[in-house]
């Protein structure tokens, strides 16, 4: 009977405290693929590792403990390869599982990327015109040759 007293005063401020529904946010609703994303969540396990999924095709995003009050934060690249629209984010510690929705647009981070190897191209065209040039100085040397020489 006293263990039983002890246990639900030392158990139940526990449970009370991080047994609330808790929350999940993003530092932006949207974003393009390859963006960088912060993921906060409250209400989890202290020291519970929590790990973040990008999912419509679920995909692991990576993991960070909860700290002494059951906050965590981690910040995730959104996947090369999702497709536009709107996805979940789902945070995973313990029993606690939370979500929120993130919109994947066009935006993409860096360069669009057209298929054109440009620096190719660049140098192409520059020995060629060299080429070209070489040409025309070596028969305008040659035909003043052959204008002095008669």
């Amino acid at each position: 009977m006293l263990l039983m007293a002890l246990l639900s005063i030392t158990i139940m401020p526990a449970i009370a405290q991080y047994g609330g529904t808790g929350t999940l946010t993003t530092s932006s609703s949207s974003g393009g693929t390859g963006s960088s994303v912060t993921v906060s969540g409250s209400g989890f396990e202290p020291g519970i590792e929590v790990k973040v999924y990008f999912a419509s095709t679920p995909v692991y995003l990576g993991s960070s403990n909860a700290d002494s009050t059951g906050y965590f934060s981690k910040t995730v690249t959104i996947p090369s390869d999702a497709s536009e629209g709107t996805h979940t984010i789902t945070a995973v510690g313990g029993e606690r599982t939370l979500t929120a929705s993130f919109t994947v647009t066009s935006e993409s981070s860096g360069y669009a990327y057209t298929g054109a190897k440009i620096l190719f191209w660049l140098l192409a065209g520059i020995a060629i015109m060299s080429l070209g040039l070489a040409v025309m100085k070596s028969d305008s040397i040659r035909t003043r040759i052959s204008r002095s020489s008669k």
